[in-house]
C-alpha cells in the first residue's frame, strides 16, 4: 500500500478490486439470494466502504463529506421527482390524465400506437430537454393508453422511455448535453452535431423494430378492454378540454425554458384546483391525493390499476436508492477506489480502437456505481480526458462517447436513477421495460463500429489546442488510423 501523503494511503489495484467486489457481494448477493430491498442494501454497502476508508486512514467526517457532496447532486431529480408524484396524483383527480388516455384511445389506432409513443416523446423532449418531464407527462399517458389497449406494459414503457432520452440526449436545453461537452471541453453544438452519426441511424432502426412490433401486438388488441376504458373514464370524471389544461400549461413552460421543478408544481396546482372546480373533489381529497396518489374503488380491477397510482409518498423508496447510490458512488471516488482500478488500464491504451471502447465501459461501471447519469459523465469525462488530449482527439469524440454510454444506459442499469424514476412515474418495473430499450442497446454499437472503422473519429487540426476548437465540420474519417 503506498503513501499518498501523512494522513491517507492510496490504495493499490487489488485493494480497490476487493472492496468493489465485496459492495457487489452485497447488493447483488442481497437481490438475488434474500430478494432485498435495494436501497437498503446500497445503504448497508456503505459500511464496506466505509471500513475501507479507516484502513486507508481516512477521518469519518472526510467520507461523510465524500458521501454528501455527491448526493448534493442529485437534489434537483429529487425534488423533480417529489413535484411529479404530487402532479401526478393531481392530474388524476383532475382527470387530466384520464382525458389524455380517454382521447388517445379515441384517436390512435392500435397498429401505429407503439411509433405515436415514440415520435410524440421524442418531440417533447426534444423541444423541452427533459426526459423526466416527458416520461411524467406524456409518457404517463402513452403508457395508460398502451395499457387500455391490452399491450404489453414493457413493450409501451420502452418506446416511451427511447423516444424521451433521444429528445433529451439531442436537445440543447438538455443538462446532460450541456454536461458531457462541458466535462470533455467540447462546445455544446458540436456535441450535438457530432452526437447525430450514432443517435439517428439508431433512432431509425429503433423506429422500424417499434413499427414491426407495433403491427404485430396491435392485431391482437382487445377491443373490449378499450370500450370499457373509455366508459369508465366518461362515468367518474367530467372530460373535456379543460381537464387538459394543466398538461397544456407544463407544456408551454417547459417550451419556454422554465425550470422544470417550477413547472411541474405549477401544472400540479392546476390540477389541483380543477378537480375542486371542475371535478367536485373537496380541499381535504385533493389534499390527500397530492401526498397518497389518487385512490378510487371503480369495481373494474383493470381501471383501478390505471388509476390508483401517484402522490408524493409514492416517490419516497426511490430517493431512498437515490441518496443511497450517489452516497456510496461518493466515497467510492473520493477514496480513490474507482481511480486505483482504472490506472493500471491507461498504459495499455494506445488508439482510438481501445480508447472509445475503454471510455464506454468505465461509462457503464460509472453508471451502475454512482447509480447517476451525472455522475457518470462527470467521472468519466475527467477519468479520460487527458488520453483524448494525448491523441489528439476532438473534444466532441469525447463527449459523443460519454453521451452514448453513460446517458444511454441510465435506464438500462436497474437500480441507476433513470430506471428507478421510469418505473415510478409510469407504473412498470425495470425487468419489463429494459429489454424493450433497443435505442439504449443499438445506440453504444454504432459508437464501437466507428472507433474500429474511424469514420467520424475526428483529430485537431494542426495548431488547434483541445478545448478551443473551431466550429464542427463533417470530417468522416480521420487523418491517419
Amino acid at each position: 500500500m503506498e503513501t499518498k501523503n501523512t494522513a491517507t494511503r492510496t490504495p493499490t489495484f487489488g485493494f480497490a478490486l476487493l472492496v468493489f467486489a465485496l459492495v457487489l457481494v452485497v447488493v447483488v448477493g442481497g437481490l438475488l439470494a434474500f430478494d432485498g430491498n435495494l436501497a437498503t442494501l446500497l445503504f448497508l454497502s456503505w459500511l464496506v466502504v466505509i471500513a475501507a476508508g479507516y484502513y486507508l486512514k481516512h477521518k469519518f467526517a472526510d467520507m461523510e463529506n465524500m458521501a454528501y457532496d455527491m448526493i448534493r447532486r442529485v437534489m434537483q431529480p429529487i425534488v423533480i421527482l417529489l413535484s411529479v408524484g404530487a402532479m401526478i396524483g393531481a392530474w388524476i383527480a383532475a382527470g387530466t390524465v384520464p382525458a389524455l388516455i380517454y382521447y388517445g384511445l379515441a384517436l390512435i389506432s392500435p397498429s401505429v400506437f407503439l411509433i405515436v409513443a415514440y415520435l410524440l416523446c421524442s418531440v417533447c423532449s426534444l423541444f423541452t430537454g427533459t426526459s423526466w418531464g416527458t416520461m411524467g407527462t406524456a409518457g404517463l399517458a402513452m403508457v395508460g393508453v398502451g395499457m387500455s389497449m391490452g399491450m404489453n406494459p414493457g413493450l409501451v414503457a420502452g418506446a416511451v422511455i427511447c423516444g424521451a432520452y433521444f429528445g433529451d440526449k439531442l436537445s440543447p436545453l438538455s443538462d446532460t448535453t450541456n454536461l458531457a461537452p462541458a466535462v470533455s471541453g467540447a462546445k455544446v453544438m458540436n456535441h450535438v452535431k457530432h452526437m447525430l452519426w450514432t443517435t439517428v441511424p439508431a433512432y431509425l432502426i429503433t423506429f422500424i423494430i417499434y413499427l414491426v412490433l407495433g403491427f404485430q401486438h396491435g392485431a391482437n388488441v382487445d377491443m373490449s378492454v378499450i370500450d370499457e376504458t373509455m366508459t369508465a373514464f366518461s362515468d367518474i370524471f367530467n372530460l373535456g378540454i379543460i381537464p387538459l389544461l394543466p398538461a397544456i400549461l407544463v407544456l408551454v413552460l417547459l417550451l419556454a425554458g422554465k425550470p422544470p421543478v417550477l413547472s411541474i408544481l405549477l401544472g400540479a396546482v392546476l390540477g389541483a384546483v380543477i378537480a375542486i372546480v371542475y371535478q367536485g373533489v373537496d380541499i381535504a381529497t385533493i389534499l390527500s391525493f397530492l401526498w397518497n396518489g389518487y385512490s378510487v374503488d371503480s369495481g373494474v380491477e383493470f381501471i383501478d390499476t390505471l388509476l390508483n397510482r401517484g402522490g408524493i409518498n409514492s416517490m419516497w423508496s426511490t430517493i431512498g436508492v437515490f441518496i443511497s447510490a450517489c452516497g456510496l458512488g461518493g466515497m467510492l471516488n473520493g477514496l480513490g477506489i474507482l481511480d486505483a482500478l482504472l490506472t493500471p488500464v491507461y498504459a495499455k491504451i494506445k488508439t482510438p480502437k481501445l480508447l472509445i471502447p475503454v471510455t464506454m465501459i468505465i461509462g457503464y461501471i460509472s453508471n451502475a456505481v454512482g447509480a447517476t447519469l451525472s455522475f457518470a459523465i462527470v467521472m468519466t469525462g475527467t477519468l479520460m480526458q487527458p488520453l483524448y488530449r494525448k491523441m489528439r482527439l476532438r473534444p466532441e469524440v469525447l463527449s459523443r462517447t460519454l453521451e452514448d454510454s453513460c446517458t444511454m444506459s441510465a435506464f438500462l442499469i436497474p437500480w441507476n436513477t433513470g430506471a428507478i424514476y421510469a418505473a415510478s412515474v409510469l407504473g412498470v418495473e425495470p425487468a419489463q421495460f429494459i429489454p424493450f430499450c433497443f435505442l439504449g442497446f443499438i445506440t453504444p454499437l454504432f459508437s464501437l463500429l466507428y472507433a474500429f472503422t474511424g469514420f467520424s473519429v475526428t483529430y485537431l487540426d494542426e495548431g488547434e489546442e483541445y478545448g478551443e476548437t473551431s466550429e464542427y465540420k463533417f470530417r468522416p474519417f480521420k487523418k491517419k488510423f
